[in-house]
């Protein structure tokens, strides 16, 4: 549980997120307004992620294989992946924006 000085940080952050949240939204909704979508790219998309998470799982467990140290890695290396293939899906859509456009 938070400390009462604590509060106020995250009172203030949770409206700004949201707001961040909703900008992008509305952005990305513009955008795929804009296009048509590519079935490629909806196909494989979520195979971005999924495929890369579970290496990842399976990696962690035998680079770190007891309680804290496994959780710690897998949560670095899913992390480190979520990074990467949002990177990639970002570079997919704007390719696919262009080529539509």
């Amino acid at each position: 549980m938070p400390a009462p000085s604590e509060w106020g940080w995250i009172l203030l952050s949770v409206p700004l997120l949201v707001l961040a949240q909703a900008s992008i939204h509305r952005r990305d909704c513009a955008t795929d307004a804009l296009g048509r979508p590519s079935l490629a790219l909806m196909m494989v998309a979520p195979y971005l992620r999924a495929v890369p998470m579970h290496l990842i799982l399976c990696v962690g467990v035998y680079l770190a294989p007891d309680g804290l140290m496994a959780l710690t890695v897998t949560v670095l290396f899913k992390t480190l992946g979520d990074i990467a293939t949002h990177a990639i899906e970002r570079r997919l859509h704007a390719r696919s924006d262009a080529d539509s456009g």
